[in-house]
């Protein structure tokens, strides 16, 4: 079962890692700026040590947010060495993947912390205020946040690493625009949500088909483009395999957490 802890940890891994961290920043901090890797590492601790504090007292949340920031803040500033001197996409992908892993290693080591230093074995503020009452389970609460933050931006780049590793050499047969770029995006985007609020929330998993069939009508004729539609058609395949295994792994998560 993934604890309570840990699923707030990770919504504050998502929100500080990837939506308050913006790409000029992304690209500051891969040219060795020390001072934006001190600034993202800050704000990082700052959402993990907003997570810690539910679950006992101010200082051992300080203790875990001064630790992970550190942590964190080594592990990128590997990651920018390697990125920066490697242009390979397959280098970048695994090197992205092994960035992530280890930031979630470091999350889960301390979610067993908290848990330890945490005798109410649930948010420490529920205990403070005895009249504090949801009508909902609070695993489940959180799973539906982690998963809508995950299947936006999280989502949106790991398919830019995949789909770059796949399909980066053929990419100049694809002449693709920035409107269709950003079409593309927005239509990912949608596909994942609509599919998520339908079975995670009301357990319809037929809506899956029906998703998938109107996108597939809706890019249709892309499809017959004589002179890249055989590319564009194996991109688009593995693009809607990639958004459905991610709404699978938010559903799974549910599960676990439940």
């Amino acid at each position: 079962m993934v604890s309570t802890s840990l699923l707030l940890l990770l919504i504050a891994h998502l929100l500080g890692d990837f939506y308050l961290q913006p790409k000029i920043m992304v690209d500051k901090k891969n040219k060795h700026s020390i001072v934006f890797h001190l600034f993202h590492a800050l704000i990082y601790g700052s959402f993990v040590y907003v997570a810690s504090i539910f679950f006992g007292e101010w200082w051992i949340a300080l203790v875990v947010a001064l630790s992970i920031a550190v942590l964190h803040f080594g592990v990128d500033f590997i990651k920018g060495v390697v990125t920066n001197k490697v242009k390979r996409t397959t280098i970048r992908l695994t090197v992205f993947t092994l960035d992530q892993i280890l930031h979630i290693v470091t999350l889960i080591v301390a979610s067993v912390f908290l848990k330890e230093f945490n005798k109410y074995g649930t948010w420490a503020f529920v205990e403070k205020y005895p009249g504090l009452e949801f009508p909902f389970s609070y695993n489940i609460m959180l799973v539906h946040l982690f998963s809508i933050l995950f299947l936006f931006q999280p989502a949106n780049i790991l398919n830019k690493y995949i789909l770059s590793e796949i399909f980066d050499k053929k990419q100049n047969n694809l002449d693709k625009t920035n409107n269709e770029a950003k079409a593309g995006t927005i239509i990912g985007i949608l596909e994942r949500l609509t599919m998520y609020a339908f079975c995670g929330f009301l357990s319809w998993y037929a809506i899956i088909p029906v998703v998938l069939t109107a996108k597939t009508f809706a890019r249709f004729k892309r499809f017959s483009n004589e002179e890249n539609g055989d590319l564009f058609t194996e991109k688009y395949i593995v693009g809607t395999l990639l958004s459905t295994m991610y709404v699978g792994i938010s559903l799974v998560l549910g599960v676990l957490a439940a």
